[in-house]
């Protein structure tokens, strides 16, 4: 009867967690499924947008429809030219990015007030998922909410397209960057490499090739380091700053820890079940599953 029972109770569990899963994979397609949406919209703007504009792009269109805000963007990348060479251009594509360099803009502003004029040029157009459409202007609203919030005036962000409209280009010296852009072809003296991962993907074997960089930041130890760029330092002419790692004893917070609900545990159970030969740990999870969790 217990054996019974037991087999019984088995089996209710077995119905429970692949019910979980089920609905894991539902929820997975939906989401699927208005990203598609979503990007079918986007295209069809675009596509839009294209036959009513030509070969203007929608941003040069906002920026020509606005010429008071248009004419005081432009002022401001002069005021950049003069203050040569001290004048300093962030590169990105992503969001996240400007949390990098942010710290650095507050650092020289501290140690040297008013002596360095810098600008974040975002290359975001070139994403397929951004583009120049209607969600471009929800990337420029969060870049600027961004900025704000760190208290920098968001007249010194600038997209790539709106810079290669005007009738001249900024003169800056130096130029500092965390990823490789293809399309990022600027004409500036002194380029900085600081990359956005401490191990280098297995394809990073040497530095992006349409960038020549003066200045590269690696981790210390060397296999964290990029495989051809140390032995072919000198002959590139890169000078390599190495980049220390945490001493000893360092205090640093506790690793972040969600509260598993249910439907977590039942996946977590199922993993653990048919994928316990797989390579990773399921325990502690340090996963926000939730949107409550991720903020």
């Amino acid at each position: 009867m217990s054996a019974n029972g037991g087999q019984g109770t088995g089996d209710h569990q077995k119905t429970l967690n692949l019910s979980s899963l089920f609905n894991a994979w539902l929820k997975y397609q939906q989401a699927h499924l208005d990203s598609f949406i979503h990007r079918s919209k986007e295209n069809l703007v675009n596509r839009t947008l294209k036959i009513g504009l030509g070969d203007e792009t929608f941003l040069s269109f906002l920026d020509r429809t606005n010429p008071s805000l248009q004419q005081k963007r432009i002022e401001n990348l002069k005021k950049v030219s003069k203050q040569h060479p001290y004048s300093i251009v962030f590169t990105f594509r992503t969001l996240h990015f400007i949390d990098w360099f942010v710290p650095i803009h507050h650092a020289l502003d501290r140690l040297y007030p008013g002596k360095y004029s810098i600008i974040y040029l975002d290359y975001a157009t070139t994403l397929r998922r951004i583009l120049s459409g209607f969600e471009y202007l929800r990337y420029r609203e969060q870049v600027h909410s961004r900025l704000l919030s760190f208290g920098i005036d968001p007249i010194n962000h600038y997209s790539h397209e709106e810079l290669r409209s005007y009738d001249f280009q900024p003169n800056w010296v130096v130029g500092l960057t965390s990823e490789s852009i293809r399309q990022e072809n600027l004409s500036i003296p002194i380029r900085i490499y600081l990359p956005h991962y401490s191990l280098p993907k297995a394809v990073d074997k040497d530095l992006p090739e349409n960038i020549k960089f003066e200045h590269v930041f690696l981790p210390t130890q060397e296999r964290y380091s990029y495989l051809n760029l140390r032995q072919n330092e000198q002959q590139n002419k890169i000078e390599i700053h190495p980049v220390g790692y945490p001493k000893k004893g360092l205090k640093v917070p506790s690793p972040y820890l969600v509260k598993i609900d249910k439907i977590t545990r039942d996946v977590i159970l199922l993993v653990s079940e048919y994928f316990e030969n797989h390579f990773g740990n399921l325990e502690p999870f340090h996963f926000a599953v939730t949107r409550d969790d991720a903020l």
